[in-house]
């Protein structure tokens, strides 16, 4: 599932995509200039909200990757218990079976 920061940049992009229609919309329609340009004022804007819940997210998206393979205290990283050859960790020692 993804993050929370994640949603919000998803949904900013969306506001960004329904702003850019409203200005295209607007154009073809043949709005006023003062119309046309707080239309394009708020598509602006939505489009900067976007880049910064994206960034936002992407930080939190790389901050959480990086926990996850952060090596525990038992050498195992942290998002498995398995070595990567497949063996397990917990089972005797070959020497000793």
């Amino acid at each position: 599932m993804p993050t929370v920061l994640r949603q919000i940049a998803e949904a900013s992009r969306a506001a960004w995509d329904h702003a850019s229609a409203i200005l295209l919309a607007a154009r073809l329609e043949g709005v006023s200039r003062a119309d046309h340009d707080a239309i394009a004022d708020f598509a602006d804007e939505q489009r900067d909200r976007w880049i910064r819940a994206d960034d936002r997210a992407r930080r939190e998206d790389d901050r959480l990757r990086a926990l996850e393979n952060e090596p525990s205290y038992f050498g195992a990283t942290g998002g498995s218990w398995w070595s990567d050859d497949g063996r397990d960790p917990f089972a005797e020692p070959d020497d000793l079976a």
